[in-house]
């Protein structure tokens, strides 16, 4: 192996990701995190995801509602002299 590609091989590898080398083997270990942390982003995630079906099947019900003529319409009365 050469010294350029030890430097390569660094740069190309996730920060998360340790690597050594033995006599041209590369052993990798991938590094995970037990803290317990990131979960909300995922609650935030499903939570907007939610909302965004629940605004659609409101839209597609006023759309169909529109569609299909929406309410009865209304009685005019008019007065008419005589």
């Amino acid at each position: 192996m050469f010294a350029g590609d030890r430097r390569l091989m660094e740069l190309c590898v996730p920060t998360s990701v340790a690597s050594t080398s033995y006599n041209g083997i590369i052993a990798m270990t991938v590094v995970i995190n037990k803290d317990g942390g990131g979960g909300g982003y995922t609650f935030l995630g499903l939570i907007l995801g939610a909302v965004l079906v629940a605004v659609a099947a409101v839209g597609f019900l006023m759309w169909d509602n529109y569609k299909s003529g929406g309410a009865p319409k209304a009685i005019v009365i008019t007065g008419q002299a005589k």
